[in-house]
């Protein structure tokens, strides 16, 4: 992701609304592992963002106007108890993404009418292992596929996009449990998930 995010930026030159912490955007939580008996679990959301800025003086004070486009995310879980002590779960969401968009800009706004767009899917399968009442630990893999896209049509209808790059990951954790206080810290770790990306430049 650090490489698609490095391209996107370098693409869009002056964008800085791309960043690391801007892509995250499910977290990629596996809680659902964690509930009792059998799960089905949906989330929706429409997020719509408002940032805005004015060009330096140097740059002739132009007004950007809402840079930020409006996007939707969602999430399914399916979580099944084989036993007492283990349990999988099939998990899909949207983990990362960015959306930059200077259509409704001032005509003279040094970034033109420029979009940006980075998109993603992931399916996690994981497990969980209750040891005791208190400790448990989890695993499993996850499938993740990217794309990305810039257009700056003031650049001579400079467009670039990539075909979708999927790549595999896994993710291991362990739980501390007290249900007497209705306590539970849970740590999971995610491993790197690299992506190759191929794009068309017109």
């Amino acid at each position: 992701m650090k490489n698609l995010l490095t391209v996107s930026a370098a693409l869009l030159l002056t964008t800085t609304a791309v960043t690391a912490a801007g892509l995250d955007r499910s977290g990629q939580s596996v809680g659902i592992i964690f509930e009792e008996g059998n799960v089905v679990e949906l989330t929706f959301g429409v997020v719509t963002p408002k940032i805005s800025g004015t060009s330096s003086a140097a740059l002739g004070s132009k007004d950007s106007g809402n840079m930020a486009a409006s996007y939707t995310q969602i999430g399914v879980g399916v979580k099944y108890q084989l036993e007492d002590n283990l349990s999988v779960a099939l998990i899909f969401d949207q983990p990362f993404g960015a959306d930059v968009d200077y259509k409704n800009a001032d005509p003279a706004y040094y970034t033109g009418a420029a979009t940006a767009s980075v998109s993603s899917t992931a399916m996690t399968a994981v497990a969980r292992y209750s040891l005791n009442s208190n400790f448990s630990v989890h695993g499993g893999l996850r499938y993740q596929t990217v794309r990305a896209a810039v257009s700056k049509p003031t650049v001579r209808d400079y467009d670039i996009k990539s075909r979708a790059s999927s790549a595999k990951g896994y993710l291991v954790g362990g739980a501390y449990e007290r249900p007497d206080i209705a306590l539970r810290v849970a740590v999971t770790y995610n491993s790197a998930v690299t992506h190759n990306i191929t794009a068309t430049e017109t």
